[in-house]
């Protein structure tokens, strides 16, 4: 049977491939998210003016914060992949606990459609970090 077509075979990744790929996705909407917020009216003003949202006054320190709270989620795309199983699960779900946490707190009391949007399902990928990394499969013997 020449013209019989074979089913599509499914290719399940390793976890810690997966975990890599649920960060990078919540870099992409961390990213999006600030860039929409820009064309909302008074961001920019608020910007030149060295204020950035709910955190106030740009700050040195402010700003240091802020970098180490996007620097984790970059890095973890490739400590995904690099650190050991055991250190990964722990850190993923550190992490992933953190995170959600400060989404949630990022976007509570704000009444922006597309920043709650993005925060519900910035939310759901941490906590998707925290079940994977927790069901982290077990080897065979």
């Amino acid at each position: 049977m020449p013209n019989q077509k074979l089913p599509l075979k499914n290719y399940v990744p390793p976890i810690n491939i997966k975990l890599s790929a649920l960060w990078a996705s919540l870099m992409f909407l961390y990213i999006y998210a600030d860039y929409f917020m820009l064309f909302m009216k008074g961001h920019i003003l608020k910007m030149n003016d060295g204020i950035m949202g709910p955190l106030g006054p740009a700050t040195p320190q402010i700003m240091l914060g802020v970098s180490v709270l996007m620097i984790i989620p970059s890095l973890m795309i490739a400590a995904c992949i690099i650190l050991p199983p055991k250190i990964n699960r722990i850190v993923n779900i550190l992490f992933g606990v953190i995170y959600t946490l400060v989404i949630f707190a990022a976007a509570y009391g704000d009444d922006t459609p597309f920043w709650i949007l993005f925060s519900v399902i910035e939310m759901a990928i941490t906590l998707a970090i925290c079940y994977f990394a927790f069901k982290w499969p077990r080897e065979t013997q």
